[in-house]
């Protein structure tokens, strides 16, 4: 990506602000994409796929389950590991 010079922040607000609704929502949208780490982001439907698959193997009996406190106790570890590593 190249960088270009910054305009004035305030004139830019000013002609983002004149932007349909749509338009700035879109704008967000796209702000917010920039700010997230790429490998972090997934967008809703390859979200959505995943979600389809895992449970369509669950219905065929392909995947479990675990409890509640099995599942947080997972979590703990991982964050752990990783504020230790």
């Amino acid at each position: 990506m190249t960088t270009v010079p910054a305009p004035d922040l305030s004139s830019l607000r000013e002609q983002v602000l004149r932007l349909s609704e749509s338009q700035r929502a879109e704008m967000a949208s796209a702000l917010l994409d920039s700010l997230r780490p790429p490998s972090n982001h997934r967008n809703a439907e390859e979200l959505g796929r995943e979600i389809a698959q895992r449970a369509e193997a669950y219905h065929r009996g392909e995947l479990g389950t675990i409890g509640i406190d099995e599942s947080l106790r997972q979590a703990r570890d991982i964050l752990a590991r990783k504020r230790s590593s």
